[in-house]
């Protein structure tokens, strides 16, 4: 039984040196950005053979960006041309012609450029021609603008060129600050062509309501002063006083001439009786008071009315000054207010 162990053991020792004599070193990594590209590209070239045009328009983008070589260009040619993408396609066919084949180029270089000049041909033709203007330019240009084709920018130089376009719909459109868009849309067939001309239209200037107008303020009449207002009515109140006493004394004055006419007309004057008598000292004291109080009143009509008119003749006319207010406005651009003081 230990025999038979020892055997086997054995058997398995030699099988495993023999693998490990027959087993083959993990593959290394490229050891350059060429051989990199080149292993890149042979996974486009097995996607376009499977018919993968997605995988290989990817893979030959990848394998351009690591190393630049006209086989990889030509791939991406060919998977954009299954994808539709003609305009692109040959836009790629026509930069391989251009560049012409590079210093250290082999065999599989220059075959690739022949197979552009050969294949672009037909690509081309199948491309739709597509001519923006925008009406004024160049000979009098609008104000700065930005023209987009799908939503990317067309260079102004370039405007009035035809240009490549791929079959389907396709929008454009013109925008400029201060103006209206203008947009079109197209839709496109092989071979056809298209002339489009856009004019900016300027914008309506923005509305804004008219201002609205609030009341006037009410303003107080102006107020005499406190002090000219008093002298005033001090004033006319001795005049008032002089009135009264001019009409006392008036009627006084002539109470008073009337008995001096009955005094004057008295038979007392060259003697008389116990009754004339008592009649003419009654006139007499009639006479005395009246005069007096004629006198008086004129007197007080003269000093109240010089009183009264000179009261009213030095009472200060001055008025209070403006009151200051403060009126506000509002409009759709501004809000203040404009004061008066």
């Amino acid at each position: 039984m230990l025999q038979r162990v020892r055997h086997l053991f054995a058997a398995a020792i030699v099988c495993a040196t023999a693998n490990l004599a027959h087993a083959k070193p993990p593959p290394s990594e490229p050891s350059s950005p060429r051989a990199l590209a080149r292993q890149i590209g042979d996974q486009g070239f097995a996607a376009l053979d499977r018919g993968d045009w997605r995988a290989a328009e990817a893979f030959f983008r990848r394998a351009d960006a690591v190393y630049h070589v006209p086989p990889m260009l030509l791939g991406l040619a060919r998977a954009e041309v299954q994808l539709g993408q003609l305009a692109a396609a040959t836009e790629h066919y026509q930069r391989i012609i251009d560049e012409g084949p590079p210093p250290d180029a082999n065999a599989i270089m220059l075959k690739a450029i022949e197979s552009a000049k050969k294949e672009i041909g037909p690509v081309k033709a199948r491309c739709a021609r597509l001519v923006v203007r925008v009406a004024g330019f160049p000979a009098a240009p609008p104000p700065p603008f930005v023209v987009t084709l799908d939503d990317a920018a067309i260079p102004n130089e370039t405007l009035g060129r035809e240009r490549l376009l791929d079959p389907g719909p396709h929008r454009i459109v013109v925008r400029a600050e201060g103006y209206l868009p203008a947009e079109t849309s197209v839709t496109s067939v092989e071979g056809g062509s298209h002339d489009i001309s856009l004019a900016l239209t300027r914008e309506a200037p923005p509305e804004t309501a008219a201002p609205v107008p609030l009341p006037e303020p009410m303003m107080p009449p102006p107020r005499e002063s406190a002090h000219g207002g008093t002298q005033r009515t001090l004033g006319f109140v001795a005049l008032g006083v002089g009135g009264a006493g001019l009409v006392t004394g008036a009627l006084s004055g002539l109470l008073a001439i009337g008995a001096r006419s009955s005094l004057t007309s008295s038979a007392c004057s060259t003697g008389c009786d116990r009754a004339a008598l008592d009649a003419y000292d009654s006139d007499r004291s009639r006479y005395q008071t009246t005069s007096a109080i004629a006198t008086v009143g004129f007197t007080v009509a003269a000093v109240g009315g010089i009183t009264g008119a000179v009261l009213l003749l030095t009472a200060p006319t001055s008025r209070t000054g403006t009151r200051a207010t403060i009126m506000p406005y509002a409009d759709a651009s501004s809000i203040g207010a404009v004061g008066r003081f």
